[in-house]
């Protein structure tokens, strides 16, 4: 399993290289004018997919995780998700259009870029249920290269800064087949009839966090564009970026392994497994918020130039908010592998609801820093609970969950010794 991690890990390291660079080529060539753009620009169609896709995706991997999709119940659930849930992007697309004028709307390749979302976010997951690594590391690196190699093309031919949301569709959609194959391909259950109901059934309590997190990570962006500038945007999508740099190195990496082998587990060793890599993130994340105080502001103007300067103290604020947040990514599978995924959406409508308040009061007057402050705060509050939770769940005491003893430092050596032997 560590191996896996780490395998995830590498891959997701090289394809945030790759979405990182393509992030420095806009701003270099479009300054933060631009990078706001282009943040705006793929804000609609990611929010109507996230808030209206039912998290349908999470439904895939619970069970395929326990083996209860065939190959013929794959392909009826996927045209039946098909046939239900794109009428409903189209239609809130189009109420956003006729009712929200103060946004630029790009509507062919919006629509498709929304569809491309769907489908890609149930195959990654599809894939993660079957534990099919190998291909999912593989997309984790294919769709920010031909991403890249896309604005290459757009800014090597001169073309109008909107065509970049064409390279954006086409990380997504290139893929799709490759994924396919590999998820009909592989040898699964007899057929179960499973139903869509059943999916959403399940995927409909991990919906109402997916979209309350979403808020929380979006909505300091959409007040700074109302009260602020385009410009603001730009420089705070900077900091936002570095941080979600170590969120999907350390805490995606390893929830995107650690849960489907939750799910295959006993409580005991559900919770022994828990514990250990919340240890290991809480670690780690430390470790970023060090590296941040340090490397931070030379990284941030030697990379993204002087106009991003001031992107410094909003990436030190969320990197602190990140330090109990990102190493709960842990409890979040936890309470999903034990069919307890409303625990996520519970905790998250008290930080949700911090964060929309302060979002509103400081912001108007505190610009980027306000919006950090508020989304810091929200995060450690969500951080703190689902501590409390898994704490009262299954009566690991406090201490245990965060402090490094002897048995945690050896608990390491395994893991290492672990991925030695595997490779």
């Amino acid at each position: 399993m560590f191996k896996q991690i780490l395998n995830t890990g590498l891959f997701r390291f090289i394809g945030l290289v790759l979405a990182f660079l393509t992030g420095v080529i806009i701003s270099r060539l479009f300054g933060a004018d631009g990078k706001g753009e282009i943040t705006l620009f793929l804000l609609i169609p990611t929010l109507i997919s996230t808030y209206f896709g039912l998290s349908i995706q999470e439904g895939f991997l619970f069970f395929f995780g326990l083996n209860k999709i065939s190959n013929k119940d794959f392909k009826n659930l996927l045209f039946r998700a098909s046939v239900f849930l794109i009428p409903v992007f189209l239609f809130f697309y189009f109420t956003a259009y006729l009712f929200i004028d103060n946004y630029n709307y790009y509507l062919f390749p919006q629509i498709i870029l929304m569809i491309a979302l769907l489908y890609a976010i149930i195959f990654k997951f599809s894939l993660r249920g079957l534990l099919e690594f190998k291909a999912y590391n593989l997309i984790l690196f294919v769709e920010p290269f031909i991403t890249l190699l896309g604005v290459l093309i757009i800014v090597f031919l001169d073309l109008n800064l909107e065509y970049i949301i064409w390279a954006y569709i086409l990380g997504y959609v290139l893929p799709l087949p490759y994924q396919y194959l590999i998820i009909i391909n592989k040898e699964k259950t007899p057929n179960v009839a499973l139903k869509l109901k059943q999916i959403v059934n399940y995927s409909y309590k991990v919906h109402f966090f997916k979209i309350l997190n979403f808020t929380e990570n979006k909505f300091d962006i959409l007040i700074i564009g109302y009260f602020l500038s385009i410009t603001e945007v730009g420089i705070y999508s900077v900091a936002v970026a570095i941080t979600v740099i170590f969120q999907s190195l350390v805490q995606t990496s390893i929830s995107t392994v650690l849960l489907p082998e939750l799910i295959k587990n006993k409580s005991d060793l559900k919770q022994k497994l828990t514990r250990d890599y919340f240890k290991l993130s809480l670690g780690l994340a430390f470790v970023f918020l060090v590296g941040t105080l340090i490397f931070g502001k030379i990284f941030i103007e030697n990379i993204y130039g002087l106009e991003f300067n001031v992107a410094f103290t909003p990436l030190i604020i969320l990197s602190i908010g990140a330090l109990i947040k990102s190493p709960a990514a842990c409890m979040n599978s936890f309470f999903k592998s034990k069919g307890m995924p409303e625990e996520l959406y519970k905790t998250s409508i008290y930080s949700v609801i911090v964060n929309i308040l302060l979002c509103i009061v400081l912001i108007p007057t505190y610009g980027i820093v306000g919006a950090a402050i508020a989304s810091s705060i929200s995060y450690f509050i969500y951080g703190i609970i689902m501590i409390i939770k898994f704490k009262n769940t299954t009566q690991i005491s406090f201490l245990n969950l965060i402090m490094f003893n002897s048995k945690d430092l050896k608990s390491v050596k395994n893991l290492i010794q672990t991925r030695r032997q595997g490779v």
